[in-house]
């Protein structure tokens, strides 16, 4: 009686349909997986021009502090400059006097 009673009973969803379901499970699946693979390159392409915007800050800070320690290392050189042209125009000055000096002694 089970046998017959499972013979005659409808079926919930007949052969074509459920190869129909399937069909429409796969698309639906390939469909998700195209969306997820759209969103992780997109998501890709932002965080990368959001490094790259960071890096340009970056190295735009890195010129700037570079340029004033550039200028600080000018700024040296020329004061050194300066200080050794001064002291040396004042040995020789001094050099010069004593040798008047040691001059007006022998004469």
């Amino acid at each position: 009686d089970a046998a017959a009673a499972a013979a005659t009973a409808p079926r919930l969803m007949p052969p074509p349909a459920a190869g129909a379901v399937r069909l429409l499970g796969g698309v639906v699946g390939r469909c998700w997986r195209a969306q997820r693979r759209l969103v992780l390159e997109l998501w890709r392409v932002w965080a990368q021009r959001a490094r790259d915007v960071r890096s340009l800050a970056e190295r735009d800070l890195r010129r700037d502090e570079r340029d004033t320690a550039l200028l600080a290392l000018l700024t040296a050189t020329q004061d050194a400059w300066w200080l050794h042209t001064v002291v040396g125009s004042w040995k020789n000055l001094v050099c010069a006097q004593a040798l008047e000096r040691v001059f007006a002694a022998v004469a």
